[in-house]
């Protein structure tokens, strides 16, 4: 709440992504070699962040896990072929592997598989932004374009509500708060479901969003015992 506000003006602007926001993009690098490992090596691969609704906070949070991700790359690069005593020197390898030992754990790959595709993972994610901002990116995601799959951190607000698709979506971190049982369940579709990487989806929401999702899961679950 200190660092992203769910209530905001339009001009506010963050000096810092809150560490549940770090660790969402972790995860997101870790997904990513853990699908390279299973052999989904041209899949795409995207995340979604959706904190404010105003052009000019997204454009800032950008910028913000643009930055953020350049320096997980730069100590991915720096110490991924190391042996894994070595590696694990380096603080940023050391959070990537406690995310991986409480989140994974039960992959069939073990950390001595993931760490030498972590370089394969990190380097060719974008991070873009899905507005309408000079500075936006199209979510394009042709294989003319990208033949090797898209991977891409998208940072968006209502354009990311109404109806665009993110291809290989596996991490979503938003803070949108809404009531309306029809803008719930659109923004259910950033929950990820596909197959052969169903298990590896993560979702970052408030608590208070959580109880609203699971409370219309309860009324649709309702709904069609009554049609029964």
């Amino acid at each position: 709440e200190d660092d992203l506000p769910t209530k905001h003006k339009k001009d506010w602007q963050p000096q810092s992504i809150p560490q549940s926001l770090k660790e969402a993009i972790e995860v997101f690098v870790l997904v990513r070699a853990m699908r390279l490992a299973r052999g989904q090596t041209d899949a795409h691969n995207s995340m979604l962040v959706n904190v404010s609704r105003f052009t000019a906070v997204q454009s800032r949070v950008r910028l913000l896990v643009d930055e953020y991700l350049r320096g997980v790359r730069q100590a991915v690069i720096s110490y991924f072929r190391l042996d894994v005593s070595e590696a694990l020197k380096n603080p940023t390898l050391v959070k990537l592997k406690d995310i991986y030992d409480r989140e994974f754990a039960s992959s069939a790959h073990s950390w001595n598989d993931i760490q030498p595709l972590l370089k394969d993972a990190v380097s060719p994610i974008s991070v873009v932004e899905v507005n309408m901002s000079p500075s936006a990116t199209p979510l394009d995601y042709s294989r003319q374009n990208y033949p090797n799959g898209r991977n891409v951190i998208a940072v968006g607000g209502m354009n990311l509500s109404r109806g665009l698709t993110l291809e290989g979506l596996t991490v979503s971190y938003f803070l949108r708060n809404s009531v309306m049982y029809d803008t719930l369940m659109q923004m259910g579709r950033w929950f990820g479901y596909r197959d052969g990487y169903a298990d590896l989806c993560r979702i970052y929401m408030t608590s208070e969003t959580a109880s609203w999702y699971g409370h219309i899961s309860d009324a649709a679950d309702e709904l069609r015992e009554e049609f029964r």
